[in-house]
């Protein structure tokens, strides 16, 4: 779902398009209803890279007859990486960004932004080792 809830006090910024609480909250119900229901999926997993509490809350609640882990992408330890205990959310928005749209990013310093290609490749790929211990720890 390539939509959030915005958080209380943040402003409204050019492009920006939110849901409520509650009709994000009703899509994953309804969703997640329709997969154990049709397919017999018992364990899910939601990834998300929004860190406003209203968004968090609106997935934390979801109904289910199975089980719904909810993994927040930006509450890693991206220490290994960036070799700093910790980095701005926007920062990581950013590197991710650059490796997956670079097109997306203004690049006025070509010689910085190859550096940051580099760092937000190696952020994807431990996101993704770090993905199936997150999200099914029981499997591991």
């Amino acid at each position: 779902i390539p939509f959030g809830v915005k958080g209380r006090g943040r402003r409204d910024e050019a492009g920006v398009a939110t849901v409520s609480r509650k009709a994000l909250h009703r899509v994953m119900n309804e969703l997640i209803a329709d997969w154990e229901e049709v397919a017999g999926v018992t364990d899910i997993a939601v990834l998300t890279a929004h860190a406003a509490e209203p968004h968090q809350e609106a997935l934390s609640t979801i109904r289910t007859a199975g089980s719904v882990r909810l993994v927040d992408i930006f509450s890693l330890d991206f220490t290994p990486v960036m070799g700093k205990p910790s980095a701005r959310t926007g920062e990581l928005e950013t590197l991710l960004i650059l490796h997956l749209r670079p097109e997306l990013v203004d690049q006025t310093s070509p010689t910085r932004v190859q550096g940051d290609v580099r760092l937000g490749s190696a952020l994807y790929s431990f996101i993704l080792e770090a993905l199936p211990v997150l999200c099914f720890p029981q499997l591991s």
